[in-house]
């Protein structure tokens, strides 16, 4: 045992997440796998699994049934030895099948060096000797996690335990924190009712009003600043003078401006004379120097007389106390440590996070092991500490152990068969899995996996006076058919496409679809380079052919890029750069055309292609980043938000300019995933900031082709948790010129979540009125050429002018960008503009911490506004 003031901080156990990884044998795509003896272990698997669940239905519905409860009572477990605990061994051996997956791998392994050996090796006892040696390993490990499982049994039972003083002290916690913000709001009342009369208030009068009536609180109490006691509840006139100079309550405020609650140590009052613990806040003269103090004295035992009754076994108790270690109230094991440091018994266990805060430990005690759980009191300097009885109940489980072990060694032999019957049709489930993975689930040709492992062989083992050559096929067009007749057709479409590839390929090439409308063809062998042009030109022809997919008539064509091994490229990973860039120039020269890779291609297409694929890569390597920029209230001269701006800071050339990235992303189809993940991102960020402050997320016209964007902004709330009414979704004018139904309907359902609608840039288009009536439309943001404008421009003045009377009479607010200098902002603030960003109010910067961003000058926004 020991005594301390203040309480370690609490080490929480780790939690360490293990993949298991499993690898089967390698076929190529279009081969079908050969099982032997598939209808034999089907027979095994269906034996196994109709005898074990007749044997242990009985003990699985009477000892296990409530073993996933958290509710569940230890001392209605049956303790015979005999019967149900045999079944119930059975059951749990039997559901713990899942035992396989730690030795799949290890029998796939065996059985696939037994298959790829010669076959005069490859005899019956070879593949026998490799299933007795698993199932002698399996044995081995069954027993040795049987005595795994009951340790684990005894865990949860403890763990079961633990929940009822991890809730008892969120409850108390709950209760505290309502009680302290009670008592806190008194306090701040009285210090404001004071501050505001200027120091001339009647106090007596003032602490009996009906606000400051609380029936948890001894008295309250005002001392002035020399330490006597002006008046309380106890005592409205004192006759002799009250000397509270030397409390700590009134010394602590004395001696420090800060201004913050205190929570004293329980003491006798002198106007009183009851324990008490002292909730006291600072009064301040109007030149900022100490004026006293106020003080609301609370009864501790109001804390756990409503929890004295609860039955916490022998030794158990209840305890608030404060991070000095000192015990402000308790009851039980605590009652009589009031005012005392907090005794801590001895560490026998990790403390382990069980309910939302709430930290529980088994500690040793000089009566005994007892279960402590305890809790920090969110936003005071308090903790809440729970005593229950011990864990002897746990010990039932030791005596099961010989009746347990029992029913794993009858159970051992059904193991073995459904085991093996499980390995083999697992060899068939990887061999399956193992086509999958390595081809396009739409078409079915080859995915990049498997195109990446072929070109890399094909290179390797290039012959002819060429070598290999690679086509990269681009579909023009093909992304008009997705946005006109949606997604499924495209599908359909990509499937046609592909049959017709296939058609025009010899059997020695090999075509893979790489993702989206892009394919890649190899042609080995090449001896002129003539031979990839007619080809290419017929792939050409055919892809233009119009197709017809449920009844409708869509024409694309194709963009080609061809390179060689031989002449263009030593290594796989630069033929497909080479061939890309004859793909970028193909589609500079217009649909329906190919372009071999030579080395004067322009260095700006070559410079532009190289950006583009560098793009496709920022996300997954952690280049993109999000700035924000605050968006400051002009009328509180306060920040009431930050805009999400996107930056992309490249591996070599530093940032690149969001005008030069952000159309090129839009052209390659980047941007959904771009605006998806930037959208994620600011949620995640803003959802730590401090409560009120919102975002704001631009939005591009092609996030709402489709129709997912409302799901997408949904998911983002909902992961992230923060609040739709903090986020602001700001849109251009092009968006809405679209005027189209969908359009409008994924606004309303993204409104319908309460998140809100900027249209940004407002009066650079064509600023139709309509668009503000026919859209739910929450704030107008003036385009920065116009603020830019109001140093002198009377024109621009009465533009800006009549768009804020626009917005004031719909109901809307305003944010004038750009603002660069302080004339702007006066300027802003004279014509009415509710919000206003810019350089002189703040530059984009990475998160600010805990999103404080202060004016750059606010006294200039105050002189402004003056």
């Amino acid at each position: 045992m020991r005594w301390q003031g203040q309480r370690p901080l609490s080490s929480r156990r780790s939690v360490v997440l293990v993949k298991r990884l499993t690898s089967g044998p390698t076929r190529r795509w279009y081969k079908k796998p050969n099982v032997r003896g598939k209808n034999y272990i089907r027979i095994i698997v269906l034996l196994v699994f109709l005898v074990v669940p007749t044997c242990t239905l009985e003990g699985a519905a009477t000892g296990s049934k409530c073993r996933n409860r958290n509710t569940r009572k230890a001392a209605a477990r049956p303790l015979s030895i005999t019967g149900n605990r045999v079944a119930e061994g059975l059951a749990a051996v039997t559901t713990g099948l899942a035992l396989q997956h730690q030795f799949e791998a290890l029998m796939i392994k065996a059985l696939a060096e037994w298959r790829s050996t010669s076959a005069p090796s490859r005899s019956l006892g070879g593949a026998t000797w490799a299933i007795v040696s698993f199932a002698l390993s399996l044995i081995a490990m069954v027993w040795f996690s049987s005595g795994q499982r009951l340790d684990t049994e005894r865990n949860n039972l403890q763990r079961d335990l633990m929940l009822k003083p991890a809730n008892l002290a969120l409850a108390l916690d709950q209760y505290v924190q309502r009680t302290a913000s009670e008592l806190d709001r008194i306090l701040l009342f009285l210090r404001t009712s004071y501050e505001r009369s200027g120091g001339r208030v009647e106090w007596k009068d003032l602490i009996r009003e009906d606000f400051t009536i609380n029936e948890q609180s001894v008295q309250i109490a005002v001392i002035d600043k020399n330490g006597r006691m002006l008046t309380s509840t106890a005592m409205l006139s004192p006759t002799t003078p009250v000397d509270l100079s030397d409390r700590e309550h009134y010394r602590f405020h004395a001696n420090t401006s800060v201004d913050q609650l205190f929570i004293g140590k329980p003491l006798i009052g002198r106007a009183s004379g009851k324990l008490s613990v002292q909730f006291a806040r600072r009064l301040s003269e109007r030149d900022g120097s100490f004026g006293g103090v106020v003080v609301v004295s609370f009864d501790p035992t109001q804390i756990t007389k409503n929890y004295s009754a609860l039955n916490l076994g022998t030794g158990g108790g209840i305890a608030l106390v404060g991070i000095d270690g000192i015990v402000r109230a308790g009851t039980g094991r605590f009652e009589k440590s009031i005012g005392w440091g907090y005794r801590v018994g001895e560490p026998i266990s990790l403390r382990e996070e069980i309910v939302a805060g709430a930290e529980v430990a088994i500690e040793r005690f000089e009566d005994g092991d007892k279960l402590v759980s305890s809790r920090r009191v969110q936003g005071y300097p308090l903790e809440v500490v729970v005593v229950t009885a011990s864990l002897e109940d746990a010990e039932v489980w030791v005596r099961t152990k010989g009746a347990y072990m029992l029913g794993l060694a009858l159970s051992t032999g059904l193991i073995l068969l459904a085991m093996t019957a499980a390995i083999y049709a697992q060899l068939q489930f990887e061999t399956k899995l193992m086509r999958v993975a390595r081809n396009d689930a739409l078409t079915g040709l080859p995915n990049r996996l498997s195109f990446e492992d072929s070109l890399a062989a094909a290179v390797k083992s290039a012959g002819g006076q060429y070598g290999t050559a690679l086509l990269i096929i681009d579909l023009d067009g093909f992304k008009k058919v997705n946005d006109t007749h949606g997604h499924p057709m495209g599908d359909k479409l990509l499937k046609a496409v592909g049959l017709r590839l296939l058609s025009i390929l010899r059997t020695s090439d090999f075509i893979a679809r790489l993702g989206g409308d892009e394919f890649a063809l190899i042609l080995r062998n090449q001896e002129q380079p003539s031979n990839a042009e007619v080809v290419a030109s017929r792939i050409c022809r055919e892809i233009r052919e119009p197709y017809s997919i449920d009844g409708v008539r869509l024409e694309i064509a194709t963009s080609i890029g061809i390179a060689f091994a031989s002449r263009d490229a030593k290594t796989a990973a630069d033929l497909v750069t080479a061939a890309d860039l004859a793909l970028y120039c193909a589609k500079l020269d217009g649909v329906g055309s190919f372009r071999h890779y030579h080395e004067d291609l322009s260095e700006t297409a070559r410079a532009r292609r190289a950006l583009e694929i560098d793009l496709k890569s920022a996300l997954t390597s952690d280049q993109l980043q999000l700035y924000y920029q605050p968006i400051t209230s002009l009328p509180s001269r306060h920040v009431v938000g930050y805009e999400a701006l996107l930056r992309w800071r490249h591996a070599t050339r530093g940032f690149v300019s969001p005008g030069e990235f952000i159309p090129m992303a839009e052209e390659i189809g980047l941007i959904e995933m771009i605006g998806t993940w930037v959208l994620r991102k600011a949620c995640q960020d803003a959802a730590i900031w401090r409560p009120g402050l919102k975002v704001a997320v631009n939005c591009s016209p092609i996030q709402l082709n489709g129709g997912a964007f409302p799901a997408v902004v949904a998911s983002a709330l909902k992961e992230s948790g923060l609040d739709p009414d903090r986020l602001d979704i700001e849109i251009t004018e092009s968006t809405l010129m679209r005027n189209d139904a969908d359009t409008l309907r994924q606004i309303k359902e993204i409104r319908a979540l309460g998140v809100k609608f900027s249209m940004d840039d407002f009066g650079t288009g064509y600023s139709s009125l309509s668009y503000l009536q026919s859209y739910p439309i929450d704030c107008i943001k003036i385009d920065q050429s116009f603020v830019q404008s109001l140093d002198g421009d009377e024109s621009t003045i009465a533009i800006v002018r009549a768009i804020i009377s626009l917005a004031n009479a719909l109901g809307m607010r305003t944010v004038g960008e750009g603002v660069e200098t302080p004339e702007q902002l006066q300027r802003l603030i004279e014509l009415g503009c509710s919000e206003a960003q810019g350089y002189y109010l703040g530059r984009p910067e990475p998160l600010p911490l805990e999103a404080k961003h202060p004016l750059r000058d606010e006294a200039d926004v105050a002189a402004a506004a003056a």
